[in-house]
Order: structure tokens, then C-alpha cells, then sequence
């Protein structure tokens, strides 16, 4: 398997991957390509864990590498939610941990100082957040029903989508299998966050053989299907939460090693050990 997994990646011819960012005009790593039109299908935007994943692949490659400045010629958005200062708001919650399934980026920060370690944690924070914020108006996220919180991509009433915590984008429905994938960097809220779902009139209605569907109380939805992207980034975080499994491995590999070294991350300053900071206003519970 490992043989094959090597031959995959090492086949990857990734500058063909290569397009311009509509905005800043510089090279940047393509989303894909669609066979059905031949043609690519738009540039990675925005800097974010999400998208770490494919461009550290292909700036460590082995055999055709592109160059690390792709990474630093995306730009780097940050807007405020509930006090906590996060990378893409506007993006659904899996997109700030996905990549650090496999990338331990412990400690560590961009050439330009962008700490997706530290902001993972910070948007599952805010996310948290914001469903209490405006429970108000959409029963799912009362705490007299569990304070339940995980907006992020998947099946919704409307078909699938892909919200952030805005005002705006969110009906309601929550992804709690999302949530979870967050255990790494939000350990202490999601214990204290279980022992209140498990006790909900909502947990025996969504909890099945694959884990917790998405749901809607608002509009009396539950999720017929459990999607893969948030199932299978759950198993790897708890994974990395236990002992590190799947990250200890990875970085140990050819790839990995090379993209954290041509793209020049470096250890954060002593003086922020833990570049973790604080909810600026209020009460993060």
C-alpha cells in the first residue's frame, strides 16, 4: 500500500496544476481540473489549512515540485467573530483543521507569521461562538436543547452546502460530526460539549452507526447520510488526539520534510508559546 501510495504521489505532475490568482496576478495551485470541460477550475484564494494540504504535496514533491512562493502568493484574509481574530471566516469550519490531519505544524508559523495550529483552535472557538450568539433565532443551537455548534460543509434541508459562521449564511443546521473533528485543539470545551449532547432530546434521533448526522430542529430535519469529509477528518483528529498517529507518520515522510523546509516555516517566538490568544470581548462559555 505504501508502495502504491508512493507511486501516486510521485506520478503527480503538479505544474500542470499551476494557474494566476484573479486578484494578485502571481502563480498559484488550481482547485482541480474537470475533465468534462479540459480545462482547470479556478485558483486556491485563500491561505488556509484546507488548502495547505494540496500545496505542501506538491512543493515537497519529489519529482516535479512547484515552487513554495505559490503558497505565500495566495493572500491571507483574517476577520473578527465573537472577539476571536480567524483566518477565512466566511468558510465552513472543517477548511481550519483539515490539513493538520496530516501537517504537525506544532509551534511552528509561515514565513509571514500565519499560524494555522493556533487558528484552528481559534475558529472552532468562534464557531462555538456564534451558534450561541444567535440562538436566539434558530432553535438547533439553544442551550435548552444542547447547545449543539459545528457549521460547516455538508447536507442541509436545501441540498449541500458549505457555510461559515455569518450571519446570513447559517438556517440552523449544524454538523456536530464537524465539531468533533476539532477535538485536538478544543479538547476541554468538547468534553463539557458531549456530556451536554449525549443528554439532549436530539442525541438518540441523530446518532446512528456512522456517528452524528447533521440536523435541523428549526425546520424538523435530520440528514439521511453521514458525509465522508467530516467522518473521516474526525477519525484522524481523534487519531492525532490519542497519540499523534497519523501526523507522527506523515512528517517523518520525504514530502513533508521537504515543503516545511522550502517554504521556510520557523519556530514561534518564545515570548508566545503558545500563539493562542484570548477571546478579545466576553466569555468564550
Amino acid at each position: 500500500m505504501a508502495e502504491l501510495a508512493n507511486h501516486l504521489l510521485d506520478r503527480v505532475d503538479w505544474g500542470k496544476f499551476l494557474t494566476v490568482h484573479p486578484q494578485t496576478k502571481k502563480s498559484v495551485l488550481s482547485l482541480g481540473w474537470r475533465p468534462e470541460s479540459g480545462g482547470l477550475i479556478g485558483a486556491i484564494e485563500f491561505r488556509s489549512s484546507e488548502m495547505a494540504m494540496p500545496c505542501f504535496l506538491a512543493i515537497g514533491s519529489r519529482t516535479h515540485p512547484i515552487d513554495a512562493e505559490c503558497w505565500y502568493n495566495v493572500p491571507v484574509s483574517y476577520r473578527n467573530v465573537c472577539g476571536y481574530k480567524i483566518l477565512n471566516a466566511e468558510q465552513p469550519l472543517f477548511t481550519s483543521y483539515y490539513g493538520l490531519g496530516w501537517h504537525n505544524l506544532k509551534g511552528k508559523i509561515d514565513r509571514t507569521g500565519v499560524d494555522l495550529e493556533a487558528n484552528a483552535r481559534l475558529a472552532a472557538l468562534a464557531n462555538r461562538a456564534f451558534c450561541r450568539q444567535v440562538a436566539v433565532k434558530f432553535r438547533t443551537y439553544q442551550q435548552s436543547e444542547g447547545f449543539w455548534w459545528g457549521i460547516s460543509a455538508g447536507d442541509a434541508p436545501t441540498g449541500y452546502v458549505g457555510p461559515g459562521p455569518v450571519v446570513g449564511q447559517s438556517d440552523g443546521t449544524v454538523w456536530p460530526t464537524a465539531a468533533l473533528a476539532s477535538i485536538p485543539w478544543v479538547s476541554d470545551e468538547l468534553r463539557e460539549d458531549l456530556s451536554r449532547w449525549q443528554a439532549s432530546k436530539s442525541w438518540g434521533r441523530i446518532h446512528g452507526e456512522y456517528g452524528l448526522a447533521s440536523f435541523n430542529l428549526d425546520k424538523d430535519w435530520i440528514g439521511a447520510d453521514v458525509i465522508g469529509i467530516d467522518l473521516g477528518s474526525f477519525a484522524v483528529s481523534f487519531a492525532n488526539y490519542r497519540n499523534e498517529t497519523v501526523r507522527s507518520l506523515w512528517m517523518q515522510h520525504p514530502v513533508a520534510v521537504n515543503a516545511l523546509a522550502k517554504l521556510e516555516f520557523k519556530a514561534v517566538a518564545a515570548e508566545t508559546p503558545s500563539r493562542l490568544p484570548r477571546k478579545l470581548t466576553g466569555a468564550a462559555r
